[in-house]
């Protein structure tokens, strides 16, 4: 089980809700791979998420909109944090490092994917910094 930390984007209008979406790229990768994808429950709660790191035997950070933000580790993660000035990836970007901080927490294989890859340089420069 590879646990993907899904996008959540809003889609329509008629519901006036929002969505998750996980690239099938990614799913049949990692299938063809021999996992299993599960993708992120969409939430920002640390006391909801646990279950879904426990069933996990790994974990993807996906790629998307490349940080633009060069200051010290902080300021990136806080850019980070605050959806590098784009208030609808603000939601993902916390998800992002609440997996990554666990996945440091628990000692599981993570792979980190464009964006992905730079939120958990800005994580690691931030802790070991």
């Amino acid at each position: 089980m590879i646990l993907v930390s899904p996008r959540v984007e809003k889609k329509g209008s008629e519901l006036g809700d929002l969505y998750i979406s996980l690239s099938v790229k990614y799913q049949r990768a990692l299938t063809q791979a021999g996992g299993v994808p599960l993708a992120m429950p969409a939430t920002i709660s640390p006391a909801s998420l646990p279950s879904a790191w426990a069933a996990a035997t790994g974990s993807c950070s996906p790629g998307a909109r490349t940080l633009t933000r060069a200051f010290t580790p902080m300021d990136r993660l806080r850019a980070c944090a605050d959806g590098d000035g784009d208030p609808r990836r603000r939601p993902t970007d916390l998800r992002e490092l609440m997996l990554i901080d666990e996945v440091f927490r628990q000692r599981k294989p993570l792979l980190a994917i464009c964006r992905g890859h730079q939120v958990l340089n800005v994580l690691w420069a931030a802790r070991w910094c």
